[in-house]
């Protein structure tokens, strides 16, 4: 194939790849690599033609299809993921509408507890609700906590799970006051305690869980702007050396070789397409050389299997996107299939796959969501409750998926909406 019509056939490949697969709701195309330096490609057997590495199989069927983008024979059945058949169900509301809440597993994954906290309500901030089993549909129960600053935790602050509970950190209180406050909650143990608070007060910040039980917390924002404070927990805080550049709405992601990877989010110029590794133990931050495919500010990361990173959501960009970190760097870009300013994904199965749910802020219609692996999306069933912001979440030790919460585009306020899915 002459390099006139290999660029003809790619072009139309990745047009194929990015738009008719899952507009007409196939299966999506083979997975094409971006190229290494020199016009090396990774995987065996695999041609580097127009940056991409294409696997040998799109070449031989490319010379008899480059016009109509050369897909026959192109479609890895053994990656590419299916629709299980899984549909929604009205669940149980919950006792009040309520947005911008953390949801997180709690207790050691096999007792069916979720956490629900923080957030807005239209009475104030919630103290803690959980799940109270897996039964279908799964119901709630208030729980007894009596931390101080879990009622004042309202917005723009940082969940995360571990063995112990549910880890809050920082904020926005109901006056506009930034916190330096941080909680762990646990509905196994049906308690809420504040940890020491942290030296700088913060929101839209990042945390993530290291060894044991320390916690990485980096950026965010307060009345002054932008942050590159990094503190690490481990029984009270230490400050580490700053960020490479203050920003907010990133993630950081602990990847299988303990480094964690920060990922874009908002910084002075914009938003930041930026990939960023810390390594525990000297303290400092490095600058992958590798960026993200396009920007993104307020996305998520979830990993899923195998060491990868899947990004999905943020603004302004709705692409899918995987990081492998054994390449170090963004090894696969698809589409969504959809717009997806805000976004909740959850881990599925050991298999890598995801559920995606995500909306572009339209007033009139719910979200919409996809399964999506490694190697592309396929449409999932689409929610019934128009809302946006909803979060995705498992219950742990139980094949039970939820859409909880939110808010209606209509008038901006919290809903009580949840619905479910149960799979054999």
């Amino acid at each position: 194939m002459d390099r006139a019509r290999k660029q003809t056939w790619l072009a139309g490949l990745l047009a194929v790849g990015a738009g008719l697969a899952f507009a007409t709701c196939t299966v999506p195309p083979k997975v094409l690599f971006k190229c290494e330096s020199g016009g090396r490609c990774l995987q065996p057997g695999y041609v580097c033609v127009e940056d991409h590495c294409v696997p040998p199989e799109l070449l031989d069927g490319g010379a008899d299809g480059g016009a109509d983008g050369g897909v026959d024979g192109g479609v890895d059945a053994g990656c590419a993921p299916v629709d299980p058949g899984w549909s929604w169900d009205a669940g149980n509301r919950l006792p009040k509408g309520w947005a911008d809440f953390g949801v997180a597993p709690s207790g050691d994954g096999g007792y069916g507890y979720l956490v629900l906290a923080g957030g807005a309500t239209p009475s104030g901030p919630q103290p803690l609700y959980a799940t109270l089993n897996a039964a279908a549909p799964p119901t709630w129960v208030t729980s007894n906590t009596s931390a101080p600053s879990l009622s004042r935790m309202r917005s723009a602050w940082t969940p995360f799970a571990d063995p112990l509970g549910f880890v809050m950190s920082g904020g926005v209180s109901d006056a506009g006051v930034y916190l330096n406050t941080v909680v762990v909650a646990s509905s196994l143990l049906d308690t809420a305690q504040d940890l020491a608070p942290m030296a700088t007060a913060r929101a839209d910040h990042a945390m993530v869980g290291l060894d044991g039980l320390e916690l990485l917390v980096a950026g965010g924002r307060t009345n002054a702007g932008l942050l590159g404070s990094v503190e690490i927990y481990d029984g009270g805080w230490t400050t580490l050396p700053v960020l490479i550049e203050p920003r907010a709405r990133h993630t950081l992601t602990r990847l299988s070789d303990g480094r964690v990877l920060l990922a874009g989010g908002e910084v002075d110029a914009g938003v930041s397409d930026s990939l960023v590794v810390f390594t525990p133990g000297d303290g400092g931050w490095a600058d992958l050389g590798a960026k993200l495919d396009a920007g993104r500010a307020g996305h998520v990361a979830l990993s899923i299997g195998g060491g990868q990173v899947l990004f999905v959501g943020g603004e302004p960009t709705g692409k899918v996107e995987i990081f492998d970190p054994a390449a170090g760097r963004v090894v696969q870009v698809y589409s969504l299939g959809f717009d997806a300013i805000d976004s909740s994904a959850a881990f599925i199965d050991e298999k890598g796959m995801a559920l995606v749910v995500g909306s572009d802020g339209g007033i009139d219609a719910p979200p919409e969501a996809a399964w999506c692996n490694a190697c592309g999306c396929v449409p999932a069933p689409r929610p019934s409750a128009i809302r946006y912001g909803a979060k995705v979440a498992r219950i742990p030790g139980y094949n039970v998926l939820l859409l909880i919460g939110g808010r209606d585009p209509r008038d901006g306020g919290p809903v009580a909406d949840v619905e479910y899915m149960l799979w054999p």
